[in-house]
């Protein structure tokens, strides 16, 4: 047969033209093994980008070609500038597949929707083409890029997708003249539920940057060491009340804040006046230091 020939028959059961047999009982699984700067539990930091890394577990009993799609959208309109999808680094899984890999895109169906897919198709009568039985690893990652400060609340959703050019779910072996048709499972992170019509949902959080620093010193954070925080903080710690300069006026909004006087602060990094990640009574003392020329020094911005 040649290449050709195995390419038409390949796509031919990626499309689902061909017959199925009955399913069976070992289906594959498929789950988001990790994702970039995760905060705690399904919230994951701004600015920056936001990465899906899949694990891929083949437990069929079977060598499989593999046909699968995914929609990465909001629900509530958090937006990117791009979506792709690649190789993990140092991944492998493109060598099994010689007669078609393809990890394609169909970028921005909408300002907060994308689509992408893995096609990877071997040749049936090679011993060592084809995704192996037993094969568990991290192969594909997804990236969201540059999700802004802007979209601190909303949320980014993962699902299963039957959009071009993923076109269908499952995994595929022939074995003669017998074909085995699976439907591998997707799953979130540990712990994390599916929720009808949406998938696997994170919410997008623009955590202030004294308290990221914290949180990734904290050996037991899931903080990665450089991810992303937002500030609205320029220059020096301080300026309370968004006037430019730092005074009396600063000092009344301040109080204000924390005696629950109804301040609504519109920074809150040039509350934190010491850094510390926390506004309380220290920040008050700070500032009273500087103004009152008690020798403080206000910090630089996180």
């Amino acid at each position: 047969m040649t290449k050709s020939r195995i390419s038409l028959a390949a796509f031919a059961i990626a499309a689902g033209a061909i017959v199925p047999v009955a399913a069976q009982a070992q289906q594959g699984a498929i789950a988001i093994d990790r994702v970039s700067c995760l905060f705690s539990g399904d919230t994951v930091l701004l600015p920056g980008n936001l990465s899906f890394t899949l694990r891929y577990t083949n437990n069929t009993g079977h060598r499989v070609d593999v046909c699968n799609g995914f929609r990465i959208f909001s629900p509530d309109g958090a937006q990117w500038d791009s979506a792709t999808i690649a190789e993990s680094s140092g991944g492998t899984f493109a060598s099994y597949f010689d007669v078609v890999f393809n990890l394609g895109v169909q970028a921005h169906l909408g300002p907060d929707t994308d689509t992408v897919s893995v096609l990877g198709v071997g040749t049936p009568t090679s011993s060592i083409r084809r995704l192996p039985n037993g094969y568990t690893g991290t192969p594909v990652t997804i990236t969201l890029w540059n999700l802004v400060e802007q979209m601190n609340g909303k949320r980014a959703c993962i699902d299963t997708s039957f959009f071009q050019p993923g076109g269908t779910w499952k995994w595929v072996s022939v074995e003669g003249s017998t074909e085995y048709t699976f439907k591998p499972t997707f799953t979130g992170l540990s712990g994390q539920n599916y929720v009808a019509g949406y998938g696997y949902c994170f919410l997008l959080y623009d955590l202030p940057c004294a308290l990221v620093r914290q949180q990734a010193a904290n050996a037991s954070s899931a903080i990665q060491s450089g991810c992303p925080c937002g500030s609205c903080c320029e220059g020096t710690t301080g300026n309370v009340n968004g006037a430019g300069i730092v005074d009396l006026s600063d000092l009344s909004a301040l109080v204000s804040y924390l005696t629950g006087g109804g301040y609504v602060l519109g920074c809150e990094e040039e509350a934190n006046i010491n850094n510390t990640g926390i506004i309380d009574l220290s920040d008050l003392s700070s500032l009273v230091s500087y103004l009152t020329g008690g020798g403080y020094v206000l910090p630089n911005c996180p």
